[in-house]
Protein backbone atom coordinates (compact mmCIF):
# COMPACT_ATOMS: atom_id res chain seq x y z
CA UNK A 1 0.00 0.00 0.00
CA UNK A 2 3.04 2.34 1.20
CA UNK A 3 6.01 2.57 -0.16
CA UNK A 4 9.09 3.83 2.04
CA UNK A 5 11.74 5.23 0.45
CA UNK A 6 15.42 4.48 0.81
CA UNK A 7 18.10 7.00 1.40
CA UNK A 8 19.50 5.69 -2.14
CA UNK A 9 16.08 7.13 -3.71
CA UNK A 10 16.33 9.96 -5.80
CA UNK A 11 14.23 12.86 -5.16
CA UNK A 12 13.39 16.53 -6.93
CA UNK A 13 15.22 19.27 -4.91
CA UNK A 14 12.24 20.86 -2.96
CA UNK A 15 9.69 18.35 -3.20
CA UNK A 16 8.31 15.71 -1.21
CA UNK A 17 7.66 12.15 -2.52
CA UNK A 18 4.39 11.11 -2.48
CA UNK A 19 4.85 8.51 -0.04
CA UNK A 20 6.15 10.79 2.71
CA UNK A 21 3.34 13.04 2.58
CA UNK A 22 1.09 9.91 2.30
CA UNK A 23 2.90 8.51 5.41
CA UNK A 24 2.90 11.51 7.20
CA UNK A 25 -1.22 11.51 7.14
CA UNK A 26 -1.57 8.20 8.11
CA UNK A 27 0.96 8.70 10.75
CA UNK A 28 -1.22 11.49 12.03
CA UNK A 29 -4.42 10.00 12.00
CA UNK A 30 -3.15 6.93 13.97
CA UNK A 31 -1.68 8.93 16.54
CA UNK A 32 -5.02 10.61 17.06
CA UNK A 33 -6.51 7.20 17.70
CA UNK A 34 -3.82 5.79 20.23
CA UNK A 35 -2.42 9.09 21.68
CA UNK A 36 -5.71 9.54 24.01
CA UNK A 37 -4.95 5.81 24.90
CA UNK A 38 -2.22 6.11 25.66
CA UNK A 39 -1.05 9.51 27.47
CA UNK A 40 -2.39 8.58 30.74
CA UNK A 41 -0.02 5.87 30.96
CA UNK A 42 3.28 8.40 30.58
CA UNK A 43 4.63 10.23 33.88
CA UNK A 44 2.74 13.06 35.04
CA UNK A 45 6.59 14.94 34.62
CA UNK A 46 7.19 13.62 31.30
CA UNK A 47 7.02 16.69 28.76
CA UNK A 48 8.98 15.32 25.47
CA UNK A 49 6.53 15.08 22.14
CA UNK A 50 3.47 15.32 24.23
CA UNK A 51 0.38 17.52 23.36
CA UNK A 52 -0.52 20.17 25.34
CA UNK A 53 3.22 20.22 26.86
CA UNK A 54 6.36 21.76 26.30
CA UNK A 55 9.61 22.76 27.55
CA UNK A 56 8.03 25.82 29.24
CA UNK A 57 5.78 23.27 31.43
CA UNK A 58 8.80 21.48 32.56
CA UNK A 59 10.26 24.75 33.19
CA UNK A 60 7.78 25.67 36.01
CA UNK A 61 8.04 22.18 37.03
CA UNK A 62 11.49 22.64 37.59
CA UNK A 63 10.82 26.69 39.54
CA UNK A 64 8.24 25.23 41.69
CA UNK A 65 10.79 22.57 42.73
CA UNK A 66 13.71 24.57 43.75
CA UNK A 67 11.26 26.74 45.40
CA UNK A 68 10.28 23.55 47.74
CA UNK A 69 14.01 23.27 48.31
CA UNK A 70 14.96 20.34 45.80
CA UNK A 71 18.60 21.73 44.44
CA UNK A 72 19.21 19.41 41.63
CA UNK A 73 17.94 18.95 38.03
CA UNK A 74 18.21 16.11 35.59
CA UNK A 75 17.39 16.91 32.31
CA UNK A 76 17.77 13.09 30.05
CA UNK A 77 17.89 13.41 26.38
CA UNK A 78 18.37 9.67 25.30
CA UNK A 79 19.83 10.33 21.72
CA UNK A 80 18.47 7.48 19.07
CA UNK A 81 16.85 5.42 21.66
CA UNK A 82 13.60 5.06 19.90
CA UNK A 83 15.58 3.17 17.33
CA UNK A 84 16.85 0.39 19.78
CA UNK A 85 12.85 -0.24 20.44
CA UNK A 86 12.18 -4.04 19.32
CA UNK A 87 9.60 -3.16 16.94
CA UNK A 88 7.90 -6.45 17.34
CA UNK A 89 8.30 -6.61 21.19
CA UNK A 90 5.94 -2.86 20.56
CA UNK A 91 3.67 -3.87 18.37
CA UNK A 92 2.86 -7.26 20.55
CA UNK A 93 2.54 -4.27 23.58
CA UNK A 94 -0.15 -2.19 21.75
CA UNK A 95 -1.92 -5.32 20.65
CA UNK A 96 -2.07 -6.64 23.90
CA UNK A 97 -2.86 -3.78 26.22
CA UNK A 98 -5.28 -2.07 23.85
CA UNK A 99 -6.78 -3.68 21.27
CA UNK A 100 -5.52 -1.94 18.50
CA UNK A 101 -4.74 -5.24 16.65
CA UNK A 102 -6.26 -3.90 13.30
CA UNK A 103 -4.07 -0.24 13.55
CA UNK A 104 -1.08 -2.11 14.09
CA UNK A 105 -1.40 -4.75 12.02
CA UNK A 106 -1.94 -2.73 9.08
CA UNK A 107 0.06 -0.07 9.85
CA UNK A 108 3.44 -2.12 10.84
CA UNK A 109 5.65 -0.34 8.42
CA UNK A 110 5.25 3.13 10.76
CA UNK A 111 7.40 2.03 13.61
Amino acid sequence: MFQALSTNDRVEEGTKPRSTVRDRVVQKAIVSVIEPILDHQFHERSFGFRHGRGAHDALRIVEQKLQEGYVYVVDADLKGYFDTIPKDGLMKLLKELHRCCRICTSTHWII
